[in-house]
């Protein structure tokens, strides 16, 4: 029966209509990415090569310079937390990441006093700034697209809630880029059917969800699917590349 599946999505991938959107979340060097969301300039630079070729297209607080060494490769995927450090940073996403933009702006801004750090931001962490913004949508070859203000669960918010980080976004961008913004992004992956209808009166084309697939003909807009590009030379990027376009 596997085979037999096997068979079938083979078929299905080589010979029915569709494409895939790459979802990418950083171009830069960390020294730890526990989500596994960055991708090295170095490893970005052969992936495109690759498209362009091949596609025609509490101890917590005292965490140790040891500690981080020993335990640098460290994923959330993993199951495993070797410390209080990585236990608490599964709890302080989970946490964050369901509240309302303000809401989380607080408790961060007390978790900076207890925690008796200064609030300066890493190179490699840091925001696209507005003239970078422009030069990347002059360029041609990127679309830029809404993602709402503070990247909340929008499942988690009222629709008027939803509304506000909608528009704002879409209406921020545009300011700053001086044509229309007609794509969106759900934070998380998450949405409702408040939002897509939000994002139709908004002006919305399309929107895309973190549900892993090719997009199909008969896809809908505003859930396209995305498949996430992790840190990879251009050898398992392409073999990864060509399993998604000819199953």
């Amino acid at each position: 029966m596997q085979r037999l599946r096997q068979a079938a999505r083979r078929l299905k991938y080589r010979f029915a209509s569709h494409a895939l959107i790459l979802m990418y979340h950083r171009v830069t060097e960390l020294p730890n990415d526990p989500y596994l969301l960055a991708v090295t300039p170095k490893h970005f630079a052969e992936q495109l090569e690759v498209i362009l070729c091949d596609c025609e297209l509490e101890d917590a607080r005292t965490y140790t310079e040891n500690n981080y060494r020993q335990h640098r490769d460290w994923h959330v995927e993993r199951q495993d937390d070797p410390s209080s450090r990585h236990r608490l940073f599964r709890r302080l996403y989970a946490e964050l990441s369901a509240l309302v933009g303000g809401e989380r702006q607080k408790v961060l801004d007390e978790l900076l006093v207890w925690a008796g750090a200064e609030r300066t931001g890493r190179r490699s962490h840091y925001a696209l700034t507005t003239e970078e913004l422009i030069l990347l949508q002059a360029g041609g070859l990127v679309d830029v697209g809404a993602h709402t203000m503070t990247h909340p669960y929008l499942a988690a918010l009222t629709g008027a809630e939803q509304n506000c980080e909608i528009r704002q976004s879409k209406e921020c961008l545009e300011a700053i880029l001086g044509c229309p913004v007609t794509s969106f992004a759900y934070p998380h992956g998450s949405s409702t059917p408040e939002s897509v209808a939000i994002l139709n009166e908004a002006g919305f084309v399309c929107a895309c969800s973190s549900h892993p697939d090719a997009v199909w003909r008969d896809a809908d807009c505003f859930y396209l699917p995305r498949v996430v590009v992790r840190d990879w030379s251009w050898k398992p990027f392409k073999r990864w590349l060509r399993w998604w376009i000819d199953g």
